[in-house]
């Protein structure tokens, strides 16, 4: 998580419109819900509204998908 910070520093210092946590890249296959969900508040909460933080719902089922969209909404992301 410190990491994460430290690249939403980074993207934000470079004037970025937004930050899109466990996106394309796959990482959110190695991760499970409650790993999820920490990077998701950890963005939400370092952003503190300096940039929308956007939040990759994606899973192998369609149940997986909505809980991860709702914990998503809980946590404060944007979209």
């Amino acid at each position: 998580l410190d990491g994460l910070r430290r690249h939403i520093d980074f993207c934000l210092k470079h004037a970025v419109d937004g930050i899109f946590v466990l996106g394309t890249t796959g990482e959110f296959y190695a991760l499970d819900e409650a790993e999820k969900q920490s990077v998701v508040a950890a963005a939400v909460e370092h952003c503190r509204g300096r940039a929308p933080v956007f939040v990759g719902t994606g899973a192998e089922t369609t149940r997986e998908v909505l809980r991860l969209t709702k914990m998503a909404e809980r946590e404060g992301a944007a979209g």
